[in-house]
């Protein structure tokens, strides 16, 4: 999924046991593990980078809500702001509603919201594109936390199976997920996304 949620560093600091150099060759691929086991159980990417994501207009057929379209890993960044088309047409995109005029979308970045101004998203399959930049600049330090407690876990099961080589992450993160700390498993509760694309 997405760029590793810890460093290799921040992951040896924490070390519960001194880690050989044979160690520390593989803890990449932990820590890869582990962010993808978290990014998974979020339903977000963590780490900022740019998306091109395509979206299906007017997701909600009755009600208030066919002006909304939420992209895919809040925060969305302001700078540069999210280029986005329906139905092959630019959509002006500001952060405020007196700038976006009749046509355009408002963002709202931490909730990685677009709403239309003035009129609903058309109607389509897969008929809207957005560029943006979204996930966290900074990380937050309660999922970096996470993920360097979540790497330690999956690290002493691979350990113990015979090496990370030989181990499957399959089924596993997802129980080292229910095996974290009541800290870590609310910081995953709070940053998961709920009904994004």
């Amino acid at each position: 999924m997405g760029s590793p949620i810890a460093t290799n560093q921040q992951v040896v600091d924490r070390a519960p046991v001194a880690v050989d150099q044979a160690a520390q060759t593989q803890l990449s691929e932990i820590v890869q593990a582990a962010t993808d086991a978290i990014e998974a159980e979020c339903n977000r990417v963590f780490v900022q980078q740019i998306f091109t994501k395509t979206y299906d207009g007017d997701r909600h057929p009755v009600g208030r809500w066919k002006d909304r379209l939420y992209l895919y890993s809040p925060p969305v960044a302001e700078s540069p702001m999210p280029v986005v088309t329906e139905n092959g047409i630019a959509i002006s995109v500001t952060a405020s509603y007196d700038a976006a005029g009749a046509y355009g979308a408002i963002l709202i970045p931490d909730e990685g919201l677009l709403i239309r101004q003035g009129q609903a998203w058309e109607t389509g399959l897969r008929n809207i594109v957005a560029t943006y930049t979204g996930g966290f600049a900074t990380l937050p330090a309660d999922i970096v936390s996470a993920c360097v407690e979540l790497t330690w876990l999956l690290y002493r099961v691979a350990s113990k199976s015979g090496g990370w080589d030989s181990y499957s992450t399959e089924g596993a993160s997802a129980q080292a997920i229910r095996d974290l700390s009541a800290p870590s498993k609310a910081a995953i509760a709070r940053h998961t996304l709920w009904g994004r694309p």
